[in-house]
This record gives C-alpha cells, sequence and structure tokens, in this order.
C-alpha cells in the first residue's frame, strides 16, 4: 500500500473522502463539517456510485480505483490504436500505440481526474469525426458534440479553452463552406447551447453557494484578471513539458502552411490535423493562462493533456513525413522509434515507480494517519494541510488547512488573523502539522518549549496569526524522512499536538 500511496497524489484523496462522505450521508464535505466544492465534478460524480455500489477499507478502495484506472486506459489505449491503425499505416500506428502507452497511460493512472479528461477529449473527437461537426453536420449533431465539449470542462475546468478552440475554428470553417450564414450561425449556436446544458447548473450552483463560479481550490490559486506571473512554472516544467509547449505553435504554423481545404475535411486525416489544432491552441491557451494567472499550487497533473497532443502530434508527423520510396527503410523506421519510445518511457515508468519510500512525503502522512486511526477517538477533530493521505487513511474528521477543500470563511479568517478562533469554532482538539522548512525542522526537533506556526491564504497572499504550541503538549513525532521534490534531500518529520480549547479561547480573547 504504502508503494500505491508514494505514486498518488494528495489531491487523489480528497476525491476519495468527499465521495465517501456523500454517501455515508454527511453532505458534499471533506472533513464533515464545512462544505466544499473544491474538486473537478466529474470524476466525483462517477466516484460516487462506486463508493455506493461497494465501500471498502480506505486502502481496499484505492486499490480498485487504480485497478479500475489502469484497466480503462488500457482499453482505451486498444480503441486508439485501432482507430490510428484505420487512419496510419501499421507501423505508424504501432509507433503511436507505444506513446500511448509510455506517454499518457501512466500519467493518468493515479486516481485524478486525469483520466476523465482524456477519454472526454478522444469520445469529442471521435463524435466529431462521425458527426463530421467540422464540416456538415446537422444542428443535432453540433448540440451532442456541444455537451460532449461540456463534459471535457467539467473533467477538468481549466481545459475550457479546448471547447473555445474548437467553436471558434467550427465558427470559421462553417463560415468558409457553403452553408449560409444564418445555417452557420444556428450550427455554432447549437454548439454552445450543447455545451451550457452540461455545465451552467454547475458554475450556477458555485455561484449560489460558494460565491464564486469556480471551485474554492481554483479561486484562491488564481489572480485573474490581474496577472502574477509565475517563472516557476516555467522552471518546474520538465524538458520534455517545455518541449511540447514549443511544439504546439509550431504545429500551428505547419498546418495552416499546408492550406488543408474545406473540401477535404471529411477525410480521416485531415479531420485529425484540425482536431491537433484545436489540442495545440487549447495548450497554448492554458500554459498561458496557467503562467500568468495561477501564483501558486501547480502540478504536474494540469498538464496531461500535454502528453496527448504530443502522442499524436509526433504519430501524425512520422506518418506525413517517414519515406515510402524505400520499403526496407519505411519498415525499420516505425521499430526504431518503437525501440526508443519503450526504452526512454520505460526507465521514466521504472524512476517513477521506484521512489525510495523514505522520501515519500505522502508515506510519511500514511504512516501519520494510521496512528491517528489506532490512538484517538472517532469524535477527535483534526487540523492539517496537505490533508488528503491524512484525512482519507485516518478515518477521523481532519480539517484542511491549506484552504483548496474548505470555505471561503476559512480564507477571511487568515486574512483576518483569527486562526485560533476558527479552529475554536471547528472543535479541533489536535493540530498536525509537517516540517515544510529547515527551521521548522530544526527549531521542532530541539529542545523547544513553545513555537509558533502560521499558514498562508492563498486566496488575500497574507500569512495567519502564530498558532503558538507547546512541547508538553505533542502526543506523536514521525520517523524523518528525506524531502527530495525541491532537490534539497532535507530531512523532514510530521507532528502532532493536542490541542486545549481553553488556550484557543485563551488566544482569541488576547
Amino acid at each position: 500500500m504504502r508503494q500505491i500511496v508514494a505514486f498518488i497524489p494528495d489531491d487523489s484523496f480528497y476525491f476519495f473522502k468527499i465521495a465517501e462522505n456523500i454517501v455515508a450521508g454527511r453532505g458534499v464535505t471533506f472533513d464533515g463539517i464545512n462544505p466544499t466544492n473544491g474538486f473537478q465534478p466529474l470524476w466525483l460524480f462517477l466516484l460516487v456510485p462506486l463508493y455506493a455500489i461497494y465501500h471498502g477499507s480506505p486502502e481496499t478502495m484505492t486499490r480498485i480505483i487504480v485497478i479500475i484506472q489502469a484497466l480503462a486506459m488500457s482499453g482505451l489505449i486498444w480503441l486508439a490504436y485501432r482507430a490510428m491503425r484505420s487512419i496510419f499505416s501499421a507501423g505508424t500506428a504501432l509507433v503511436g500505440g507505444t506513446l500511448f502507452v509510455f506517454w499518457v497511460l501512466p500519467k493518468v493512472c493515479t486516481g485524478m481526474e486525469s483520466l476523465i479528461l482524456v477519454m472526454t477529449i478522444l469520445l469529442a473527437g471521435y463524435y466529431g469525426w462521425r458527426a463530421k461537426v467540422f464540416s456538415a453536420a446537422k444542428p443535432a449533431a453540433q448540440f451532442l458534440f456541444g455537451i460532449a465539449l461540456g463534459l471535457i470542462m467539467l473533467s477538468r475546468l481549466d481545459h475550457v479553452f479546448i471547447g473555445v478552440c474548437t467553436a471558434v475554428l467550427c465558427g470559421i470553417l462553417i463560415l468558409r463552406g457553403r452553408a449560409s450564414r444564418r445555417e452557420a450561425v444556428m450550427r455554432a449556436l447549437m454548439i454552445g447551447f450543447g455545451g451550457a446544458i452540461i455545465v451552467a447548473p454547475y458554475l450556477v450552483y458555485n455561484a449560489v453557494q460558494f460565491g464564486s463560479l469556480v471551485p474554492i481550490s481554483g479561486h484562491v490559486k488564481s489572480t485573474f484578471p490581474v496577472p502574477a506571473i509565475n517563472w516557476e512554472t516555467i522552471r518546474d516544467l520538465s524538458r520534455i513539458k517545455q518541449a511540447i509547449v514549443a511544439l504546439s505553435p509550431a504545429y500551428l504554423i505547419w498546418y495552416f502552411s499546408q492550406r488543408c481545404k474545406p473540401a477535404a475535411l471529411e477525410e480521416k486525416r485531415c479531420y485529425l490535423r484540425l482536431a491537433l489544432v484545436v489540442l495545440a491552441g487549447g495548450l497554448l491557451l492554458h500554459f498561458a493562462y496557467t503562467v500568468l494567472f495561477v501564483g501558486v499550487g501547480v502540478m504536474s497533473w494540469y498538464f496531461v493533456v500535454y502528453n496527448l497532443f504530443f502522442a499524436l502530434c509526433v504519430t501524425e508527423l512520422l506518418e506525413t513525413y517517414s519515406p515510402q520510396r524505400t520499403r526496407a527503410v519505411a519498415r525499420v523506421i516505425p521499430w526504431l522509434c518503437v525501440a526508443v519510445i519503450t526504452v526512454t518511457g520505460g526507465r521514466r515508468m521504472h524512476e517513477s515507480f521506484s521512489t525510495p519510500l523514505d522520501t515519500s512525503a505522502a508515506v510519511n502522512f500514511y504512516e501519520t494517519a494510521l496512528w491517528m486511526k489506532r490512538h484517538t477517538t472517532p469524535t477527535d477533530i483534526f487540523a492539517v494541510a496537505d490533508a488528503g493521505v491524512i484525512g482519507y487513511f485516518s478515518q477521523r474528521q481532519v480539517v484542511n488547512l491549506d484552504g483548496v477543500v474548505n470555505t471561503m470563511e476559512y480564507q477571511k479568517m487568515l486574512r483576518d488573523k483569527n486562526l485560533n478562533q476558527y479552529l475554536l469554532q471547528n472543535h479541533v482538539t489536535y493540530l498536525c502539522y509537517w516540517t515544510w522548512t529547515r527551521q521548522d525542522f530544526d527549531r521542532l526537533t530541539g529542545g523547544y518549549r513553545e513555537y509558533g506556526v502560521h499558514y498562508f491564504s492563498w486566496l488575500y497572499r497574507v500569512f495567519s496569526e502564530d498558532l503558538i504550541v507547546r512541547r508538553e503538549d505533542e502526543v506523536y513525532r514521525s520517523s524523518t524522512y528525506r524531502w527530495e521534490a525541491d532537490g534539497t534531500n532535507r530531512p523532514f518529520n510530521v507532528l502532532i499536538w493536542k490541542i486545549s480549547q481553553t488556550d484557543r479561547s485563551d488566544a482569541v480573547s488576547s
């Protein structure tokens, strides 16, 4: 189980816990106290029936979800290969399928919404081809295609740019076609109406219940419309991701230089090229938005569609420029590509799955959660940042202190230096804290008598007041792990203190 926990992002367990609470009748909440909308909706909607059908232990449910995702993606890869086989030569289709195995599969079987995002994109692409939405589709087909685009947005809201690029491209191509302007406008409206039918209820619910159209997790991180350029996003991207970002505009330039005519759009290859135009445009807008307006908390799974674009784009370009004059060379090139992809992709997968457990914060959190489950009562309430693993496996009520599955009220409490009052209102009995700086580790490892910890409001960009914890109230200290995520290899551990309601009341009074 520890190896699985080390591989799956902490945010995955927010989904699992919220789905568990919904089925248990506690409402849409992570901690069982505060309502939340800090999740991508479509993946959560699919998890709820699973927990309703069978609700095993947290460990069992985690294994089941990962297995389901792996099986679903394996089937999707097979279908994608069959589709590519109908478009490309056998060798090129094999290269495309291999790219899916090593560059898409490992990124989506993580318990996150990534699999659903890739599936909805491929579903929309397949339906768009069958319905010929880029050329002569009927209004009903345009409406259904809009629904498919709406599902992409519900899979991950920051990929609304795919829908925007699709709508713009459809409008341009329809206007350039034989349809009258009135028919073209009607078809474009039907696409928009189909998407709105799916997305609007969710956005209205967010606005009414939480005061913002987007989830709290996105709202607190975003600075839109005020730019706050995050150069760390570019720096932290892997070289392959940076190459994919550069590939996107290069592909757009290449495509429009080909001058593919609308009359040829019904051909499979030309349709695929149009689909790649949509993905390339969506990726560029997504990347620009992320760099300009997402100031903190940018995670690797935000960019999973980049891998999908890379796999499809490389396959298309290989088919276009693979030498066909010499049959022997045409046969050898795909196998060389497959060998290179397998070696490089296999090495990356091995590195991902063989991460030393003593460098995994998630494993440390898991050990902490097991201690909480064994040594505290179900009525105890904890508070911790990065609460996914701890909240799910401890089977205790755990208030999230980084705010991504909390409420706007919590952000205001941080801004107004009322965190002590917030803990008091939520009847928190234990504070859980991991030493996320070397100073924290050094101070809390020594013979400290008391120490002040504080939390950051991503929305208001301010710190809370200090929460004073004392050595005499410390009830748990984890083993020391090594933090390698930022390359420092620094030591860290997790501590838990018993929280006195009297102390919190005195802190509020003072």
